[in-house]
């Protein structure tokens, strides 16, 4: 059985806390399940996602007080029926845009979130310099 989630509320301020509170909100895709297909999210959506992510991962002590800072119970945070597909759970990449969160998920996580956005863009940037390699040289023949 793997060990509870270490509390995230109980704890001082780190240097990581800070920066994650400076980190400016960012929209992630649907990533991390089941039959996810890297969907642009909205940062609706992805506030709701950490939210929800968040309240299911915690320590059990800390449920409570994790509920409230993300502002209520956890059935106010699921998606609306008609954001497809509607047993949407997790997101990758995202940023949360309240900086409390942020902290919260940045104790959870560490930078997950933040790797992952960066690690794609350098997989899309490598991914379109080949392209342009192979462009020029085939102008080149």
């Amino acid at each position: 059985m793997a060990p509870a989630p270490r509390p995230l509320l109980d704890r001082d301020p780190t240097p990581d806390d800070r920066d994650a509170e400076r980190d400016p909100p960012r929209p992630g895709v649907w990533a991390g399940e089941r039959g996810a297909d890297f969907r642009p999210l909205t940062q609706d959506q992805t506030d709701r996602l950490i939210r929800l992510e968040l309240i299911r991962t915690c320590h059990p002590d800390d449920t409570a007080h994790v509920i409230a800072a993300c502002g209520g119970d956890a059935d106010s945070l699921q998606l609306d029926r008609t954001d497809p597909p509607r047993g949407m759970s997790t997101q990758r990449g995202g940023i949360d845009s309240d900086p409390l969160i942020r902290v919260l998920a940045r104790r959870a996580w560490a930078d997950r979130d933040r790797q992952w956005f960066e690690l794609r863009a350098e997989r899309t940037r490598d991914a379109a310099r080949v392209l342009q390699t192979r462009f020029a040289w085939r102008r080149g023949r």
